[in-house]
């Protein structure tokens, strides 16, 4: 699954949810959260600002009204590690045949970020700012679930230069059937506003390339002008 668009449009957020529906049905116990800094993927795909991994409703110790009886379910998610690597585990449904979960976070800036799991099969991963990725770490991720038995993806990406690679990757998955592929705007976020979008729009150059890419989500070259300074 692969959502594009600007920022503050919800898309990670939505595929966070995405993720967290698939690791449930998963049978395999390693999965990845992967951002451009191992810090930058446990901010955003862990915490999400109080919506993300670690916060998934249905992993929390909570109690509900069934029949009219108080039923008390149990807190299933925890911060721990794994091989030495910061990892959240996820305890297996009361009843269930599935092990537990591991969902380790690594980051993916240089050329050698995916050494440390390069031996792993994995069930399924999750990838936010895929631009920001390095390459060899885009290609390794494709690699790392080829045996699992509930092989799925979840990337989100900012726009950028309609020339780049990952552009003639996403473009060929989506030629080929592969991918579910969804671009989401600022409108597309329950938690903005009207006012707040239409207060952001006015900040910025209607003719620059940041309100082409970063309000109405175009794949846009940053050559020439980016911002046009007004006296």
């Amino acid at each position: 699954h692969i959502t594009e668009g600007p920022v503050r449009a919800g898309k990670t957020t939505d595929n966070i949810i995405k993720f967290c529906i698939e690791i449930e049905n998963s049978p395999e116990p390693l999965h990845l959260t992967i951002g451009k800094t191992q810090p930058t993927a446990r901010t955003i795909l862990w915490e999400g600002d109080g919506l993300g991994i670690a916060h998934y409703p249905d992993w929390q110790a909570r109690t509900t009204i069934v029949n009219g009886k108080r039923v008390r379910s149990r807190q299933r998610i925890f911060k721990t590690t794994y091989e030495g690597k910061d990892a959240l585990a996820l305890l297996p449904k009361q009843g269930s045949n599935h092990p537990i979960k591991y969902i380790i976070a690594f980051g993916a800036e240089n050329k050698v970020a995916h050494e440390p799991y390069k031996g792993y099969s994995i069930g399924s991963w999750i990838a936010t700012q895929w631009e920001l990725l390095h390459p060899e770490t885009r290609s390794e991720l494709l690699k790392r679930t080829i045996a699992s038995r509930h092989r799925k993806h979840f990337i989100d990406l900012n726009p950028t230069s309609p020339k780049a690679q990952i552009y003639k990757d996403i473009d060929r998955w989506i030629r080929n059937g592969d991918v579910n592929y969804m671009l989401k705007l600022m409108t597309d976020n329950p938690i903005l506003t009207p006012e707040r979008i239409e207060m952001i729009k006015s900040e910025y150059d209607p003719d620059s390339v940041a309100y082409k890419r970063d309000i109405l989500g175009l794949r846009v070259a940053a050559e020439g002008l980016i911002y046009n300074v007004r006296n």
